[in-house]
């Protein structure tokens, strides 16, 4: 317990990163396109246990949300960015395309990698 406890709380304070890779264009068109410091799959126990943190901190959230659709990812820290490419929005990390945004970018779900032209 405790060492889920620890990868739940490192899960989510993890910070945004910033600019390199300048988004031209994407493939989202069924949510928001995100640059997240981080993504990953998780299964119904780690699901279970963000709900959990969530739950603690008075956050509401649905589990079914954490767990989304086969195949999609949640991102932590999350940031909207501008597909155009204006403002100089960027992102060094892998932009998503996520369906979910809970608790101004902390948690987004239902996301899928898109592409990018540097």
């Amino acid at each position: 317990m405790r060492a889920t406890s620890v990868f739940t709380l490192a899960f989510f304070a993890a910070a945004a990163s910033a600019a390199d890779v300048l988004l031209r264009d994407s493939s989202c068109q069924t949510g928001s396109t995100q640059c997240c410091s981080s993504t990953q799959s998780v299964d119904a126990q780690q699901a279970a246990e963000i709900l959990g943190v969530f739950k603690f901190l008075g956050l509401p959230l649905d589990i079914g949300a954490i767990l989304g659709e086969a195949g999609t990812l949640i991102g932590v820290s999350c940031n909207s960015i501008d597909v155009a490419g204006a403002g100089g929005n960027s992102c060094t990390t892998q932009p998503v395309c996520c369906s979910g945004n809970y608790h101004n970018g902390v948690l987004a779900t239902g996301c899928i990698p898109i592409s990018v032209n540097p």
